[in-house]
C-alpha cells in the first residue's frame, strides 16, 4: 500500500453501500452494497446478466455508478481513484502476460509500468512460489502457474 494511504487495519478496506448502474433503462445492477474487511478475498458468483462485470468495471474505475456510495480505505472511489489506484489489486478470468518473455521480465516489465521498484520481484516470486520458473517463458506455464504471475503482479 502506498505509504501517503493511510487506513485503520481494523476498518473496511471495501464498503459498497446501494449501488446502481443503468444503461438507459436497463438496470445492470441494482442496489447490491457489501463489505470487504482486510485480508478478505472476494468473488463475484451468479448468472449472466446478474451485475457481476460491471460491478467489477466500478471498483476498478472502469464504469462510473448512477447511484449509491464505493469506499475503499475510507476514502470515496470517484474521488479519489487515481490515488487509490496503488492500493489494490484485480486478476481477471484471463491472463495478458508476455508469453515469450520470463515470469521475471513479464513482473519487471510491469513494475516499471507501474513506478515499482523491480527489487521487490524477487520477494514476490517466493511469495508465490514461483522463483523455480522465475527465468522459464511464460508458454510454457500451466494454467495454475499462470494464475500465480498474474496474481504476482498484483501483489507488486
Amino acid at each position: 500500500m502506498p505509504e501517503d494511504v493511510k487506513h485503520p487495519p481494523d476498518s473496511p478496506v471495501v464498503e459498497v453501500e446501494g449501488l446502481t448502474v443503468t444503461f438507459g433503462d436497463f438496470v445492470a445492477v441494482d442496489q447490491i452494497s457489501f463489505v470487504l474487511q482486510p485480508g478478505e478475498i472476494f468473488g463475484f458468483l451468479g448468472p449472466n446478466g446478474a451485475g457481476k462485470s460491471t460491478t467489477i468495471r466500478v471498483l476498478t474505475g472502469q464504469e462510473r455508478p448512477t447511484g449509491g456510495k464505493v469506499q475503499v480505505l475510507g476514502r470515496d472511489l470517484s474521488r479519489a481513484f487515481a490515488h487509490l489506484r496503488a492500493s489494490f489489486g484485480y486478476v481477471p478470468d484471463f491472463d495478458n502476460h508476455f508469453e515469450e518473455l520470463s515470469a521475471f521480465y513479464n513482473l519487471k516489465f510491469f513494475a516499471r509500468l507501474y513506478g515499482v521498484a523491480p527489487s521487490r520481484i524477487p520477494a514476490v516470486l517466493a511469495r508465490l512460489e514461483l522463483e523455480d520458473a522465475a527465468r522459464i517463458a511464460v508458454r510454457n506455464f500451466s494454467k495454475g502457474m499462470r494464475k500465480k504471475l498474474s496474481i504476482a503482479r498484483e501483489i507488486l
